[in-house]
């Protein structure tokens, strides 16, 4: 099934501002986007009814590194399920949702995360009490146009959210059936609307993570009235949708992330799930193929862009006695797994001292094991050479109060064998340490002498 569209193609901040009283509409993907994640990628030609509007409120934080100087940018939803201490300079038993504490007081606000709490991180809980300090900055709504695919003129029941902050896709509304009568064409609609109906439409409220954003210059992130264009949505776009989790030195490691690319695809689409007009009669659904996941290159031979992943669906609750679904033989999960990964079980992690607090970084690994160094004192003296690059790590971090230099150290792959080669004049060129700092790690390193 083809489709007529308009020639006018139009960015999402402008087809925002130009349609946001005028849905329903039907658009045609005239320009894809390939983003970080599945939820961002669309490809060229997909059609999309677009139903409504959602606004999610969300909370500038950028995170404080100890001297008190803004480092990295983030945005909470409001409502994120966590509570926060308000930072006087003393350790504070009170915690607040983000919520309540927007309720009393006006940014910018200094918080850190209360002791003793458990974030869930793709099924398994990490504890913040080592989570670095946050300055809440400002407050801003992240839009999405909420929308079914349309395949074969038959609507996917599951809801997708297209984010206004994806300004490089291009769309044109859809006008009609390519060689098809009007009365065709407005028997369409109506079975759309029909299917629509069906559909809840308010249990879709936007990201539920914490987003990361490249740049640290946000200022029009906080800003209640501006002109929605472009230039504004740019700002918007996560550069990762953080998790919190621990590599084996206790330190939050960075998900390393690709550019996004832009480029248009197959139009052929993967069979989905799709509505049935009728709510009395069940739906049909076909199996998913069996497909194996390849890795891909950026290139492919012939140097075209490599093919876009097929994009997964959240599907919202229906309205009750409105609709029968009937599900295959195998279960089939409708959770969005955009911002899911699939994880090693629970490892219980050791606590690390609190005046070396590791930070949040981006990073959708599991939390592992922090292990206590296995080489002690013998006979009074530590056998530096046999300390591996991790177990260096945890000395710096727990015993030396180095932390700030361990992921420095881990990078050139430093370890014992390698740190007793260093010199004082390589730790403060090199690795940039203070006079004392090289002396007390030169100390350790010769005679394993560790501060007391």
């Amino acid at each position: 099934m083809e489709f007529d569209t308009q020639k006018k193609e139009y960015s999402l901040g402008e087809f925002y501002k130009l349609y946001q009283d005028k849905l329903p509409a039907l658009v045609e993907v005239k320009q894809g986007f390939c983003g970080e994640i599945l939820a961002e990628t669309f490809d060229i030609g997909q059609v999309i009814r677009i139903n409504s509007i959602c606004k999610q409120r969300r909370i500038i934080a950028v995170r404080l590194n100890e001297r008190g100087t803004e480092e990295c940018t983030y945005s909470f939803p409001v409502d994120y399920p966590i509570e926060f201490c308000l930072d006087d300079g003393l350790y504070e038993e009170e915690s607040y949702t983000l919520t309540e504490i927007l309720s009393t007081k006006k940014f910018p606000i200094n918080v850190q995360f209360a002791r003793k709490q458990y974030i869930k991180v793709g099924g398994n809980m990490s504890s913040t009490n080592h989570f670095s300090n946050l300055r809440l900055t400002s407050a801003f709504d992240e839009i999405y146009l909420l929308g079914n695919f349309l395949l074969e003129g038959e609507m996917v029941p599951q809801i997708v959210q297209v984010p206004l902050y994806l300004s490089a896709i291009r769309i044109s509304e859809v006008t009609g059936l390519k060689g098809k009568s009007s009365s065709e064409w407005l028997s369409l609609t109506n079975k759309l609307n029909l299917l629509a109906a069906q559909l809840d439409f308010s249990s879709v409220s936007g990201n539920l993570e914490i987003a990361k954003y490249k740049s640290n210059n946000l200022s029009m992130l906080g800003c209640k009235e501006k002109k929605v264009d472009d230039t504004m949505y740019e700002n918007f776009l996560p550069q990762a949708y953080t998790n919190i989790a621990y590599d084996d030195t206790g330190f939050y490691e960075p998900l390393n992330v690709s550019g996004s690319k832009i480029y248009g695809l197959n139009k052929d689409p993967i069979p989905h799930e799709t509505l049935s007009p009728k709510g009395d009669k069940p739906l049909k659904i076909s199996p998913k193929p069996n497909v194996k996941q390849k890795e891909v290159s950026d290139k492919a031979s012939d140097g075209s862009p490599p093919p876009i992943p097929r994009r997964p669906y959240a599907c919202p609750p229906l309205k009750p006695g409105k609709m029968k679904v009937l599900l295959p033989s195998q279960k089939t999960s409708y959770d969005n797994p955009a911002y899911q990964v699939e994880s090693p079980p629970v490892i219980p992690l050791k606590p690390i001292r609190r005046n070396t607090p590791p930070r949040i970084e981006e990073s959708l690994t599991q939390p592992t094991t922090i292990r206590e160094p296995e080489h002690k004192y013998s006979t009074g003296t530590l056998n530096v050479k046999l300390l591996t690059i991790s177990e260096l790590g945890m000395w710096m971090a727990d015993k030396l109060g180095l932390g700030n230099y361990v992921a420095h150290f881990k990078k050139e792959m430093v370890d014992g064998v390698m740190l007793l080669d260093l010199n004082e004049t390589i730790l403060r060129q090199e690795f940039k340490l203070s006079q004392i700092e090289a002396k007390r790690l030169m100390k350790f390193a010769k005679e394993g002498h560790v501060p007391q």
